[in-house]
C-alpha cells in the first residue's frame, strides 16, 4: 500500500497549494506568475512526500538483543511448535482499492489516448500550410479554431481569422501545450482527486488570459478586441486537450479580466506565500505521516565517526560464551593463573583448550561499548562463568506471522523520561483487537507500570501502518521495560511474565525495551495491588464462663444466750 499511501499524500499537498490560490491569486493579473505558481504546485506536491527532515526526528532509543547464557551442566532447548499456516484472508478492502485504481487509471488513459488520436487524425486528414514556427491546418465548413503544440486548426468558415490566428499563436509560441499534457498525465494518475480537474481548468484560464492580453495590445486597444470576443462567442469548441479559442463558458471572465486595472508590484509578494506551504508541508512529511518511501533527506544526521576498537577475548565454555579482557584459571594446586588479551600467546591459548576445556580467541571489538566488560572467574573444576550483572531473560519464540509487529514496536517504542528517571522497570500488557481488514483496532491497558510507559506503548501500537495475516478477534502483546547502567556493569529486568500469559492462544510475544542511565540504585517496580481487606471468620461465639452458683442462705440460727448467775437475797 506505499504506492497509494504516497498518491494520497501528494493529493493532499495539491489540494492546500490549490486552495491558496483560488484565496489570495485568483483574481490578480500577474498571468505569468499564477502560470508559474500552478506548474510549480504540481510539480511539488509530488516531491514533497518524498523528502523529510531528519533534524526533526527525535532520536530512537538504541533496542538491545537479549542474550540467554546458561551454566555448562544444563543444556538449554527451546522447542518452538512450528507457526501455523497464515490464513488466507480472501478479498480484502485493500485489494479493492487497488483494483478500483487500477481501472480508473485504465480509463483515463484510453480517454487521453483516443483525444490524441482525433488531433492525430485531424492533422493528417487535411490541407497544411507550413510556416517555419507553425503549421496552420484548414478544416472544410467548419466554424472553430484551436491549437496543439505547433499545429493551429482554424475553420474556414471564421471570419477575421487574422486575430485568433494572432490569439492562437501566443499559445504556441508560449508552449502552452506543455502545460495541459502535464496535466493530463498528472488526471490519468489522480484521476481521483477532484482538485486535479480544477487546476487543469484555471491554468487553461490563465493561458487565455495571456493570450487575450497580447492580441489586446495587437489589437491597439482592450475594448475593440472585446467586441471581437462578443461577436465570436458562438463557435464550435475544439478538442478538450487543445487551447480552443471558442470557449462560451469563459467569455464573460475574460472580458472582465482584459478590462480589469492591472494588479501592482507589491501583488506579486502574494506569491511568495508557496514558501511556507512548502515548510509546512515539509516539516508535515516528515512528522505527521509514517511512511517508508522518505529517499531525500534534506538535513542528514551526521554519521558517527566509527570509534576505535580494541581487543578483547572471546571465552566460550561448552553452551556459554563471555567476553572479556582477562581470563583467570586455577590450576589443580590452588594457584590461580592469570592471561591478558595483551600478552596471551598462541601456547597460552592452546593450554587453556587442552587443560581447562576453554576455547580463547581474540576479537576486536568498539571501545566505547566495550570498556568495561565483564571479567571472567573460573574458581573451581565445574568452571562456571560469574558475571557481575544479571543476565536478561531468554528470548521467547515469535510467531513469524507477528514478526512485523514485534520488530516495529521495538524499534518504536521509546523509554519514557520520567520512567527512566524513576528507575522503573517493569511489564505492560495490552490488549488489542485485529478487525476483518486486519489492522490493529481497539489499543487497551490490562496491566500497566504507569509514568508513561503505557501511553508509550500504546501510542507505538497506533502507528503500525501494515496488516496481520491472522483471524479477527482479541490478542496480547507484552512490552518489558529494563534498565542498564551507561557503564554495562549492572542491569535490572522486571520478573518473569507468568506462564497462563505466556501460554494463551491469544498472546502474540514480548518485546524488551531497554534504557540506559549513568547509574542504578533502588529499581522501583510498580506497586502491587493493595490486598483486599481480611474476611473475619464466624464460627460458635464463645461467651464467658457463668460465675460461681451462690449458696443457698436458709434460716440462721444463732447461739443461745448465756444464761446470767442468778444470785439468792436473803430477806430478813
Amino acid at each position: 500500500m506505499n504506492w497509494l499511501h504516497y498518491l494520497v499524500e501528494a493529493n493532499i499537498y495539491l489540494g492546500v497549494f490549490y486552495l491558496c490560490y483560488c484565496l489570495f491569486l485568483n483574481n490578480e493579473t500577474h498571468y505569468t506568475l499564477s502560470r508559474v505558481y500552478l506548474l510549480f504546485s504540481c510539480v511539488i506536491s509530488f516531491v514533497l512526500p518524498v523528502t523529510q527532515l531528519s533534524i526533526l526526528k527525535p532520536v530512537e532509543p538504541i533496542a538491545l538483543e537479549p542474550v540467554a547464557i546458561a551454566p555448562t551442566n544444563v543444556a538449554i532447548h527451546y522447542a518452538v511448535p512450528p507457526p501455523p499456516p497464515p490464513m488466507d484472508p480472501g478479498f480484502t478492502l485493500q485489494d479493492g482499492l487497488i483494483y478500483v485504481y487500477i481501472l480508473g487509471v485504465a480509463i483515463a488513459l484510453t480517454v487521453f489516448l483516443f483525444r490524441l488520436y482525433q488531433l492525430f487524425k485531424l492533422s493528417r486528414g487535411n490541407q497544411k500550410l507550413n510556416d517555419n514556427s507553425y503549421q496552420i491546418i484548414h478544416l472544410k465548413s467548419d466554424n472553430t479554431a484551436f491549437s496543439f503544440f505547433n499545429y493551429l486548426f482554424i475553420g474556414t468558415n471564421i471570419s477575421q481569422s487574422e486575430t485568433i490566428i494572432a490569439h492562437e499563436l501566443v499559445h504556441i509560441r508560449q508552449k502552452h501545450s506543455w502545460d495541459i499534457m502535464l496535466l493530463e498525465i498528472l488526471k490519468v494518475i489522480n484521476w481521483f482527486n477532484p482538485f486535479i480537474y480544477l487546476l487543469q481548468r484555471s491554468i487553461k484560464t490563465v493561458h487565455e488570459y495571456i493570450a487575450d492580453e497580447q492580441t489586446a495590445a495587437y489589437e491597439r486597444d482592450a475594448l475593440t478586441y472585446s467586441t471581437f470576443l462578443l461577436n465570436n462567442a458562438y463557435g464550435i469548441q475544439g478538442s478538450a486537450i487543445a487551447h480552443s479559442f471558442f470557449n462560451y463558458n469563459l467569455l464573460k471572465k475574460r472580458i472582465i479580466m482584459l478590462n480589469k486595472n492591472r494588479s501592482g508590484k507589491l501583488a506579486r509578494l502574494k506569491y511568495l506565500a508557496a514558501l511556507p506551504l512548502c515548510a509546512g508541508m515539509l516539516c508535515a512529511s516528515t512528522l505527521a505521516f509514517a511512511k517508508d518511501y522518505g529517499w531525500v533527506d534534506l538535513t542528514p544526521k551526521k554519521t558517527p565517526v566509527e570509534k576505535p576498537k580494541v581487543k578483547r577475548l572471546k571465552i566460550v565454555d561448552g553452551n556459554i560464551t563471555a567476553y572479556s579482557d582477562n581470563v583467570t584459571v586455577k590450576e589443580k594446586d590452588g594457584s590461580s593463573k592469570k592471561f591478558e588479551v595483551g600478552t596471551i600467546t598462541a601456547t597460552a591459548i592452546s593450554y587453556l583448550l587442552k587443560e581447562h576445556k576453554l576455547k580463547v580467541t581474540i576479537i576486536e571489538a568498539d571501545s566505547a561499548t566495550n570498556k568495561n566488560s565483564p571479567m571472567v572467574v573460573l574458581p573451581d573444576a565445574q568452571d562456571t562463568i560469574k558475571h557481575q550483572s544479571p543476565p536478561p531473560p531468554p528470548p521467547q519464540p515469535v510467531n513469524p506471522i507477528y514478526k512485523d509487529l514485534i520488530e516495529y514496536t521495538a524499534k518504536h517504542v521509546r523509554y519514557p523520561t520520567a520512567a527512566r528517571n524513576k528507575e522503573l522497570v517493569g511489564n505492560v500488557l495490552v490488549s488489542l483487537r485485529i478487525n476483518d481488514a486486519h489492522k490493529i483496532t481497539d489499543l487497551k491497558v490490562v496491566n500497566g507500570i504507569g509514568s508513561g510507559c503505557d501511553e508509550e506503548v500504546i501510542r507505538a501500537l497506533k502507528s503500525y501502518p501494515g496488516t496481520i495475516s491472522q483471524k479477527p478477534g482479541t490478542y496480547r502483546l507484552m512490552t518489558t521495560f529494563a534498565l542498564i547502567e551507561e557503564s554495562n556493569s549492572k542491569s535490572h529486568y522486571p520478573r518473569r511474565i507468568s506462564s497462563d500469559i505466556e501460554d494463551s492462544k491469544n498472546f502474540i510475544g514480548q518485546v524488551v525495551v531497554v534504557g540506559y542511565v549513568p547509574k542504578l540504585g533502588i529499581v522501583k517496580f510498580p506497586p502491587p495491588p493493595p490486598p483486599a481487606p481480611p474476611v473475619k471468620k464466624v464460627g460458635k461465639i464463645k461467651f464467658p464462663p457463668p460465675p460461681p452458683p451462690v449458696e443457698k442462705v436458709g434460716k440462721v440460727k444463732f447461739p443461745p444466750p448465756a444464761e446470767s448467775p442468778v444470785k439468792a437475797v436473803s430477806v430478813n
